[in-house]
């Protein structure tokens, strides 16, 4: 069902949304969809439970499983399809950032300049769309989304961040299980 809403046309929607709580369910439709797929955390950051972001959390997720879907496939390339995918939630500022860091082989910097635009893709297989829808549903909803080595120079993996307004006020609700949880 939840994929269904997915896939099906619809008016935006505008609400308050937990993050942690959209990561999660994110990750519970990439590993019900795949059946195998690697081990996948999301980790808050301290003083991130209970913020919220607005907008529509269907574009967000969407946004989430595209991330998923690179880096499982980044982890695939370079034969590390098993290696864990991070998903970490923290607040910069009054803004909320979404990252998703995979442990494949990291871009350089002349494809990470590119990586954006429509139709480019590092793939054989791809259409170069994902990232450059993924990156309209966030300036749609006043973020950006970004990419960026996970660590030194030739070190694996790649760092995607979702970069989201927090709600107006940086409105704060009390933690739920959800955010508490390690």
């Amino acid at each position: 069902r939840a994929i269904r809403a997915l896939a099906r046309k619809r008016v935006p929607v505008r609400a308050l949304n937990d993050p942690v709580a959209l990561a999660n369910e994110a990750v519970a439709l990439f590993c019900g969809l795949l059946g195998q797929a690697p081990p996948i955390r999301v980790e808050c950051a301290q003083g991130s439970a209970g913020l919220r972001v607005p907008g529509d959390p269907q574009q967000i997720q969407q946004v989430l499983l595209n991330l998923l879907k690179n880096a499982l496939d980044a982890h695939r390339a370079a034969g590390r399809a098993e290696a864990p995918i991070t998903i970490t939630i923290e607040r910069q500022g009054d803004r909320l950032v979404m990252a998703v860091q995979d442990q494949g082989a990291p871009l350089s910097e002349a494809e990470r300049a590119r990586l954006f635009e429509p139709f480019y893709t590092t793939r054989p297989d791809g259409l170069g769309l994902g990232l450059a829808i993924c990156r309209g549903i966030a300036e749609t909803h006043g973020g950006a989304l970004q990419a960026r080595p996970a660590g030194a120079a030739g070190d694996p993996g790649m760092v995607f961040e979702l970069l989201l307004p927090l709600a107006p006020t940086a409105i704060r609700l009390p933690p739920t299980p959800q955010d508490i949880a390690p």
